[in-house]
């Protein structure tokens, strides 16, 4: 029962409430607000630490390029050292006392193999020069001696009294009868202006070769100089003992062979007639004319007074070429 009667309260102040809104103003929805969405923030990033070090600059020089040169492989060779052999040189004069030689003097002289001296023959008061004996054989009638020490040698100086006679003619020893003339005839005398006053004539080739040492020669007022074994027609120093042939030089029998272009023998003949000088200069070869000219030019003094001088030239330096300090008298007819 109790139920009943609240249920019926309720309904009727329900009612009641119903018919007041009723009869009230109406009332206007609320007007809906849009919203923006939210907004969504970054994820925050962490900040790095950034730590601040102090450090000295540095400077960076550029570098030039380095170019790798290869080395060369050099082989070396074991070497011995060599030393010039030495050679007893003993001068002697015959007689005793009769003169000097000059520079080095009479006795024992030891020498390097290869060295060139110069011998001047000086007589004493009362005696002359007459010649040289060169290791027993060869003789040398200049008054000035040129060697170059290749050996041992022995070597005279003979002077003759200054009243004695003509010396006896020039000849090498040898076994078989010389050819040579029994007695020396008298030489020619050079002309004071010599070269300057001869000419000279002879075959092209010869002349072409010592085309340098002709220079000097003149119109031939004096005399004429023929240059070169053919040109000598026929050869005159046959009568004195000397032959030429194909290398081959006979000397008074003794028999000297040339080589082209290292050893050579040379001629200077010298003849006068009707007051002209004639000189014939001939070798076995180009080399030995032009060491017979080259000897001729330069001394004079040698030649001046001679008949006949044979010359030897050796290429002690094998340039070949002919040097005048190579050329040495071989023997000579006054």
């Amino acid at each position: 029962m109790k139920l009943s009667r609240i249920t019926v309260f309720l309904a009727a102040a329900l009612l009641v409430s119903s018919y007041a809104l009723a009869s009230a103003s109406p009332v206007k929805p609320p007007t809906a607000t849009i919203l923006p969405p939210p907004i969504q923030l970054p994820t925050p990033v962490p900040i790095p630490i950034i730590t601040v070090t102090k450090t000295e600059p540095t400077v960076t020089i550029p570098k030039p390029p380095i170019t790798i040169i290869p080395i060369p492989t050099v082989t070396i060779q074991p070497t011995t050292a060599t030393f010039r052999k030495l050679h007893e040189v003993i001068i002697e004069v015959d007689p005793p006392y009769a003169g000097e030689v000059k520079p080095l003097g009479q006795g024992k002289h030891s020498m390097k193999e290869g060295k060139r001296i110069v011998l001047r023959a000086v007589p004493n008061a009362g005696y002359k020069f007459d010649h040289w004996t060169l290791d027993g054989h060869r003789k040398v009638y200049s008054r000035v001696l040129r060697l170059q020490v290749k050996k041992d040698h022995v070597i005279v100086a003979h002077f003759v009294k200054a009243s004695s006679s003509t010396r006896s003619p020039p000849k090498i020893p040898t076994g078989s009868p010389s050819p040579a003339r029994e007695s020396s005839p008298a030489g020619c005398i050079l002309p004071s202006d010599f070269p300057k006053s001869m000419a000279y004539s002879g075959m092209y080739a010869d002349l072409l070769y010592n085309e340098d040492l002709l220079a000097g020669f003149g119109e031939g007022v004096a005399g004429k100089v023929i240059i070169g074994r053919e040109a000598v027609r026929p050869q005159p120093w046959h009568s004195y003992g000397v032959e030429m042939g194909d290398l081959i030089l006979r000397v008074n029998g003794t028999r000297y062979r040339a080589s082209f272009g290292s050893e050579d023998y040379g001629i200077i003949y010298l003849k006068c007639e009707g007051g002209q000088l004639t000189i014939r200069v001939a070798g076995l070869t180009r080399y030995g004319t032009r060491a017979a000219l080259l000897y001729l030019l330069n001394h004079p003094e040698v030649v001046n007074g001679k008949v006949l001088i044979v010359l030897e030239w050796k290429d002690s330096n094998s340039n070949r070429k002919v040097e005048l300090e190579e050329v040495l008298p071989l023997v000579s007819v006054p």
